[in-house]
């Protein structure tokens, strides 16, 4: 199976030639909207970013991220020390995309690579 990211679609809405732009009227899925957006009606590609890094703790949590109360589910017994290595960096590529500061919001480019590590990284263990 080999994963694929996708746009998110809400920062496509404004021309290519901008940076930011305002909204007058909310767009998105609550839980999935950044701060700045929520405050200012700003949208960017840091949008999207915000709502990859809310869809990946939600799939690392096996739940939604607006509804938890902050509680971190315990991982199985068994689970390897690579495995945990992976999950580790998974959440922190999470927590650094729901930076509420969207300049501190790494890029696609930059999630792609470090998934891209964890891919390489996980093909290298099981090949030995």
């Amino acid at each position: 199976m080999i994963p694929k990211i996708g746009d998110f679609g809400i920062s496509r809405i404004f021309p290519s030639t901008k940076t930011v732009t305002t909204t007058t009227r909310m767009m998105g899925t609550m839980g999935f909207m950044p701060p700045e957006y929520i405050n200012k009606q700003e949208i960017s590609p840091k949008y999207d970013v915000f709502s990859l890094g809310a869809i990946i703790i939600q799939i690392m949590a096996g739940r939604q991220t607006y509804h938890d109360s902050g509680s971190v589910p315990k991982l199985h017994p068994t689970m390897s020390s690579q495995t945990w290595e992976e999950i580790k960096t998974c959440i922190g590529i999470a927590l650094r995309c729901l930076e509420d500061d969207q300049h501190k919001r790494p890029t696609i480019v930059e999630i792609i690579n470090e998934l891209n590590w964890i891919d390489i990284y996980s093909f290298n263990r099981d090949s030995r």
